[in-house]
């Protein structure tokens, strides 16, 4: 058995060892062979230990750098398990392929290695680093760090696959208020919006965008109340319209008020504001 193993251990850890170049580069089909054979190495060893993993966990912490060692080859089971689920999957994006879907499975697969991912960071956590030779010493320590990371971007990643999937209207048709807003004209959320669009998505594709010609300005006349401007806005108009409305520095609030200007001039309802800057044009192009 100690032979066993022994040499499943040394073949796992050199089989994570090959596969981190290629994790470091997101390069999950280069990695899959490596991770695959990782797994099936710690898989080894748990058949080997069979019913005295247990027994071997709890008597790891009489034996000096024992508790270490069986957390090691715990972590090194479950991140790999972790691995192999999206090594066994194919998600790598192209062209051809529709953006909803693509990353509906990305969020799917998460859901489903986090379970593996919480347990080798609570494995990981016990291992100290110190207690093995210096030659794999900082390998112990950059694979706890990896999975501590891992697991912290874990939860916030799917949550914000959640919302972009909402926002590009996988559960049905958004209709969304764009704010061109020209940087070279200061206000508070970016700049003076010069022109808007009326935007509809559903399941990632822009299924309409209506680009008022005179931006902003069109809408001039079309609203029948009459709001007074914030104060230092009346030194230029005695009304308050839709080309001021992001005069707050809380987005949201000039989000809500921008809305309500087009929505009351255009009868039109909006699932939300995007606002886009002059400066952004240009990186969104390349």
């Amino acid at each position: 058995t100690r032979g066993v193993v022994l040499g499943a251990s040394t073949r796992a850890v050199d089989e994570l060892s090959l596969a981190r170049p290629q994790l470091e580069r997101l390069d999950l089909a280069g990695a899959r062979l490596h991770l695959l054979a990782a797994n099936e190495s710690f898989q080894t060893i748990e058949k080997e230990l069979g019913s005295f993993g247990d027994v071997i966990g709890a008597l790891s912490y009489m034996v000096p750098k024992g508790k270490s060692h069986f957390h090691l080859y715990k972590t090194g089971l479950h991140i790999t398990q972790a691995g192999a689920i999206i090594a066994n999957r194919e998600i790598t994006f192209s062209q051809n392929k529709d953006l909803v879907p693509w990353l509906a499975q990305v969020q799917k697969l998460l859901i489903e290695m986090r379970p593996s991912v919480i347990e080798a960071s609570h494995h990981a956590k016990l291992v100290e680093s110190a207690d093995f030779s210096e030659d794999i010493r900082s390998n112990v320590a950059h694979l706890q760090e990896t999975i501590g990371t891992l697991e912290s971007a874990l939860d916030p990643t799917i949550e914000s696959l959640d919302q972009l999937l909402t926002l590009l209207g996988d559960d049905g048709w958004k209709r969304y208020l764009v704010l061109f807003q020209n940087s070279g004209e200061l206000r508070p959320t970016g700049g003076f919006i010069g022109a808007f669009a009326i935007l509809d998505v559903q399941n990632g594709a822009i299924k309409s965008m209506a680009l008022p010609p005179g931006g902003s300005y069109d809408l001039q006349g079309s609203l029948h109340d009459v709001l007074i401007p914030p104060p230092p806005l009346r030194v230029a108009n005695d009304r308050f319209e839709m080309q001021d409305c992001n005069w707050f520095p809380d987005f949201r609030y000039s989000a809500e008020k921008c809305m309500w200007f087009v929505e009351r001039s255009l009868d039109s309802s909006f699932d939300g504001v995007i606002g886009i800057t002059v400066a952004l044009v240009p990186e969104i192009l390349k």
